[in-house]
């Protein structure tokens, strides 16, 4: 019987990892603010509101003494301008009687009956007077911001990591003819 005998050693990879690595080291920086604040000075006079409606009543008849008075003698004075000229008129229509007519009946007829007129109207017809008083005044002084900076740092060391690959054993492949004969004929 013939044999063959093979012996194998596989190859093997050795592996040295050395890890990275990181240093870091900071400051914080800091700011320092100094503040003014603003001043503002606030000088007002509440608002008044006045509303004269004065107007307003005398078209409505509401009148004080005065205005009254005033307007009575006014009105006696329109109506004793009237009547003169009502009687001169009479006095004339009299004086020509031989023109012919009837100028006492007429005068007669004419004043037994009363006119009278009747109108619709609206009261006010004046606006009230409104006025309004105040005031706000401001000022104001502006304030300040200083601010000062002391500036931080940040210092990182590195060190990378390795990899380092090596062959640790060699492959091989052995091969040996064990038996008596080898037949050469073929």
């Amino acid at each position: 019987m013939n044999l063959l005998r093979i012996e194998q050693t596989y190859g093997m990879i050795g592996v040295e990892t050395r890890n990275s690595k990181a240093d870091i080291r900071t400051q914080q920086s800091r700011l320092n603010l100094q503040q003014t604040y603003v001043k503002i000075e606030i000088d007002k006079q509440a608002p008044t509101v006045k509303i004269d409606q004065h107007g307003c009543f005398a078209t409505a008849g509401l009148k004080n003494v005065f205005e009254l008075t005033e307007e009575a003698a006014q009105a006696g004075q329109q109506q004793a301008m009237e009547y003169t000229a009502k009687k001169a008129a009479d006095g004339d229509m009299l004086a020509n009687i031989k023109s012919g007519g009837n100028p006492i009946a007429e005068i007669a007829k004419r004043d037994s009956y009363q006119e009278h007129e009747f109108n619709i109207d609206l009261i006010p017809k004046v606006r009230p007077k409104i006025d309004f008083e105040g005031y706000i005044r401001l000022s104001a002084e502006m304030g300040e911001v200083e601010s000062s900076v002391k500036e931080g740092y940040v210092k990182v060391n590195f060190t990378e990591n390795k990899i380092r690959l090596y062959l640790a054993q060699k492959p091989s492949l052995q091969i040996q003819y064990i038996g008596k004969k080898v037949d050469t004929y073929v």
